[in-house]
């Protein structure tokens, strides 16, 4: 699958100072041509990194845009059983990620409602157990629900009218 794949080939870009795009394609059995658009796509994409990626105590996924929350609200499910749709601004909840029907993680969500958040828009910020491979696992139950990723300095100015999202871990 191409976001599997987009995914691994960030981890491994994070994690490795240099690699070639034939090494990539070998590992993922791609083409070289596969991997060079896959490139092409995650330097589109821009997800911003709030800090280096590994060990770390807390990640955190940021959906920004006017279906922030909805798309929140697809994978986060509270344990006071309210839906984040219904939550004021610059409030948290304490939850369940899901994707699909698998639980993946405890987290806590946070809503900022427009136009007071980072972005002018709806915000939900989801804190998860850090480490990349959780992280990972959110941010894929995230694209899978309607977020697309954002794109180079999306959060430092409003440029889109999709939900972006942003990918992080706090050490």
């Amino acid at each position: 699958m191409k976001i599997d794949r987009l995914i691994g080939i960030l981890s491994i870009l994070l994690q490795e100072e240099k690699i070639t795009a034939p090494e990539l394609a070998e590992r993922f059995e791609v083409s070289r041509r596969t991997i060079n658009r896959d490139i092409e796509d995650l330097c589109k994409a821009g997800i911003p990194i709030l800090t280096a990626q590994g060990a770390g105590g807390i990640g955190v996924i940021r959906i920004s845009g006017t279906d922030a929350v909805m798309i929140a609200d697809k994978v986060f499910k509270g344990v006071n059983k309210k839906q984040l749709c219904e939550y004021e601004g610059y409030k948290a909840g304490f939850g369940y990620i899901y994707d699909g029907g698998e639980k993946i993680d405890e987290a806590v969500a946070l809503v900022f409602r427009s136009p007071h958040s980072y972005t002018g828009e709806d915000v939900v910020e989801l804190s998860c157990h850090g480490g990349i491979y959780i992280t990972k696992m959110v941010l894929r139950a995230v694209l899978n629900s309607g977020a697309v990723p954002a794109e180079p300095g999306e959060f430092t100015y409003d440029t889109s009218t999709e939900p972006s999202i942003f990918a992080g871990s706090l050490g």
